[in-house]
């Protein structure tokens, strides 16, 4: 789901959060890379709006920090969004 996001592909989040779908194997909203970035960090990053806003309406964890201590709305200051 991360690199959905990261592409900007929102179809695929979305697919990937279907719990009628794929029920205990749907995507995990709040896992992480192997920088601690969630889904939320990576979508502000890359200005994936459409896909923060998925996220967030699924119950991301907002406050999730980064390895260098940054949530996704540090991300998304430093990067003017």
């Amino acid at each position: 789901m991360i690199n959905a996001a990261e592409t900007g592909n929102t179809d695929s989040v979305q697919d990937a959060l279907n719990k009628q779908k794929y029920g205990d194997f749907a995507a995990d909203i709040n896992s992480h890379n192997k920088e601690d970035w969630t889904t939320l960090h990576i979508a502000v990053n890359e200005g994936h709006y459409n896909i923060a806003q998925v996220v967030l309406d699924n119950n991301v964890d907002v406050d999730a920090k980064t390895t260098s201590l940054r949530t996704a709305l540090h991300i998304a200051c430093l990067r003017g969004r």
